[in-house]
C-alpha cells in the first residue's frame, strides 16, 4: 500500500522507548485526524513494533531494519517475513547510520531489497553523499552507484518503493540542504529512477526536517514528504509537524 503524499515516516531510531511507546501512540492519535494519519508511517525500533501496533491498529507500520537473509542460523538478525507478520508494511534499508557506524555495503542493501520485495514489504531505500563526497563534486555518483547497486538487478516481485534522500552532511544538524539543492538532487534522482523498469516511485527528503522547514520543502518539485528522525520523538512536536502538511 502506497500511503497519501505528502508522506511523512517518522524514524524513532532508539528516541522513544518500550515505555514511552503505547504513550506516544496515544498522544499522537489524540491530537491528528484520520486525515493526517494517511500520510504517516511510524518506524519503530524492533522492540517497540508490537506495542505501537496492538496500540493502535490503524496506523501504518514499517520497520527500521531487515535482515538480508531468510535463512534462520544468523543470531541478532530480524527477518522480512516475521517484521510482515508483526504488522509492518514498510521497512527502512540503507540508513546512512548503519551504512556508516554497522559497514553495510550496497551489496548487503540490495540483499535487504530482495528479502523485503519477496516478504511483500515495500522498502524505503535510503541515499545520500556525505559532506566530503558533497564538496569534491561526487554527488550524483554516489547516488547513482547507491541506487544502481540497490535496485539492479530489481527484484521481480518489487511492487513500489519509496526512495528517502537523506544528505548525510544535513543529518543532526540545525539546518537542512536549502531549496535549490533538494529541487536539483532530487530532479536528478527522478531521471536515474526514470530509466529503471519500476512503477511511479515516492521520493522523500531527510536531513534536518522541523516545523520551520516542512512545508517549503514537501511544495518542492519532485518531493513526495519526508523522512524524519528527532523530529518524531516527541509525540506533540510530531503531531504539530503533521498537521500543518
Amino acid at each position: 500500500m502506497i500511503p497519501s503524499t505528502p508522506l511523512i515516516v517518522a524514524n524513532w531510531k532508539m528516541g522513544v522507548s518500550v515505555t514511552d511507546a503505547r504513550p506516544w501512540v496515544h498522544q499522537f492519535v489524540g491530537s491528528t485526524t484520520p486525515a493526517h494519519r494517511k500520510h504517516v508511517i511510524i518506524c519503530p525500533s524492533f522492540a517497540a513494533v508490537s506495542i505501537v501496533r496492538s496500540a493502535n491498529r490503524s496506523l501504518l507500520l514499517g520497520a527500521q531494519n531487515c535482515s538480508a537473509f531468510d535463512e534462520p542460523a544468523h543470531t541478532g538478525s530480524t527477518s522480512a517475513i516475521d517484521l510482515k507478520m508483526l504488522g509492518c508494511q514498510y521497512v527502512l534499508i540503507g540508513h546512512s547510520e548503519r551504512r556508516r557506524w554497522l559497514g553495510e555495503t550496497d551489496a548487503v542493501v540490495h540483499a535487504k531489497m530482495i528479502q523485503a520485495a519477496a516478504t511483500g514489504l515495500i522498502p524505503i531505500l535510503c541515499i545520500g553523499e556525505d559532506q566530503s563526497q558533497r564538496k569534491t563534486g561526487k554527488t550524483k555518483a554516489v547516488l547513482g552507484q547507491q541506487l544502481r547497486r540497490a535496485l539492479l538487478p530489481i527484484p521481480s516481485k518489487l511492487s513500489s518503493l519509496i526512495v528517502a534522500y537523506e544528505p548525510v552532511w544535513a543529518i543532526g544538524s540545525s539546518v537542512p540542504a536549502d531549496a535549490a539543492t533538494i529541487t536539483q538532487t532530487h530532479r536528478w534522482i527522478m531521471t536515474i529512477l526514470g530509466r529503471m523498469p519500476l512503477r511511479t516511485p515516492l521520493l522523500l527528503y531527510g536531513g534536518a526536517v522541523d516545523t520551520s522547514a516542512l512545508k517549503e520543502i514537501c511544495s518542492l518539485p519532485h518531493v513526495d514528504g519526508v523522512l524524519v528522525g528527532r523530529a518524531s520523538w516527541s509525540a506533540e512536536k510530531f503531531s504539530h509537524l503533521v498537521s500543518i502538511l
